[in-house]
C-alpha cells in the first residue's frame, strides 16, 4: 500500500499518471491525498483504497465512477462539479463528512459503514443488489433530492436514521430495511415498489406522501409516529407488533401471514379504505 498525492501537474486527468507526486495512478491498494488545489476531474472507471479530501478546496468531477476500498474523508472546502458518477463505498469504512454534502454515494458489497459524523446526499443513495446487508453505524444521513435505490436482495440494517428532507423518490427491493426513518420534507416523499420494513420506528414530521408500491410488509416489532403516513396496503408477516402514535391511512387492505400480529393502536385512528383479514389482532 502506498500514498498517492494529487498535484495537476499534467492537467486535470486523475487517471493520468503525471498528476500524482509519485507519478503513478491509484491502485485499489492506495491511500489517495490530495495535496493540492488543482482541479481534479474522473471520466474513466477509477479505484483506490481511502480518499482523502480534508484540505482540498479545488473542484472535483465525476463523470464516471470512483470506487474507495475503506475510508472516505471529505472536505468542508471542495467543490463538487458535474456529479453524474458515484463514489462507490466497497469495503467496511469509516466515512467523515466534515460538514460537506455529496451529490451521489453509492455502496457496494456485504459491508459495515460507520459514520463519523453526519452526511447529506444531494441526489442519489444506492443500496447495491444481490443478496447482500449493508449496516449503517452512528450519526445520520439526510437525503435532500432524488433517488434512495434499495435493490432487490439488499438488507440495510443498523443505528444510523435516515432522514428525508427534499423530494425523494425510494425505490425499494425485496428485502427490508431496520434502520429509523425520519420524514421532513417540504416536498413529496414516493414509496415506489414494495417497501418492507423490520423494526423501524418510522417518524413523518411533515410533507406530501405519495405510496405507488402495491405494498408494504412489516416485520418485528415497527412503529410509526407522526401525522400524514399513508400506505396503499399493509402486509403484517408473522408475529408482527406495529405501534401507532398517530393516526394512519392504509389506502387499500391490511392483511396478516403466518402467525397472527399485533396492531397497538394507542387510541389512534387506523383509516383502511380496504378490508381486514385474519391473523391480525
Amino acid at each position: 500500500m502506498a500514498t498517492r498525492t494529487w498535484n495537476g501537474a499534467t492537467n486535470n486527468a486523475w487517471g493520468t499518471a503525471g498528476n500524482w507526486a509519485e507519478g503513478f495512478v491509484p491502485t485499489n491498494a492506495d491511500d489517495v491525498v490530495f495535496g493540492t488545489n488543482v482541479n481534479c476531474s474522473v471520466t474513466a472507471t477509477s479505484v483506490c483504497k481511502t480518499i482523502d479530501f480534508g484540505s482540498y478546496s479545488g473542484t472535483f468531477t465525476n463523470t464516471s465512477s470512483l470506487t474507495v476500498s475503506g475510508n472516505v474523508t471529505l472536505g468542508s472546502s471542495v467543490t463538487w462539479g458535474t456529479f453524474t458518477g458515484p463514489i462507490i463505498v466497497a469495503a467496511t469504512a469509516t466515512l467523515t463528512s466534515n460538514g460537506k454534502d455529496i451529490p451521489y454515494l453509492r455502496f457496494l458489497n456485504t459491508i459495515t459503514v460507520t459514520l463519523a459524523d453526519d452526511w447529506t446526499v444531494t441526489e442519489n443513495l444506492y443500496f447495491p443488489n444481490s443478496l447482500i446487508t449493508v449496516t449503517l453505524n452512528s450519526n445520520n444521513i439526510y437525503v435532500s433530492g432524488g433517488t434512495i435505490t434499495q435493490a432487490n436482495g439488499c438488507t440495510v440494517n443498523g443505528t444510523t436514521t435516515l432522514h428525508v428532507t427534499g423530494t425523494v423518490n425510494w425505490t425499494a427491493g425485496s428485502n427490508y430495511i431496520s434502520n429509523p426513518i425520519v420524514i421532513n420534507t417540504a416536498g413529496t416523499f414516493t414509496l415506489s415498489n414494495n417497501f418492507n420494513l423490520s423494526g423501524n420506528t418510522i417518524t413523518w414530521i411533515s410533507g406530501t406522501m405519495a405510496s405507488s408500491g402495491s405494498a408494504t410488509s412489516l416485520y418485528g416489532n415497527v412503529t410509526f409516529t407522526g401525522t400524514g403516513l399513508s400506505f396503499n396496503n399493509i402486509t403484517a408477516l408473522a408475529n408482527t407488533v406495529l405501534t401507532l402514535s398517530n393516526d394512519i391511512t392504509i389506502l387499500g387492505s391490511i392483511s396478516g401471514h403466518g402467525s397472527a400480529a399485533t396492531f397497538v393502536i394507542n387510541g389512534n385512528n387506523m383509516y383502511v379504505g380496504g378490508g381486514l383479514s385474519t391473523g391480525v389482532n
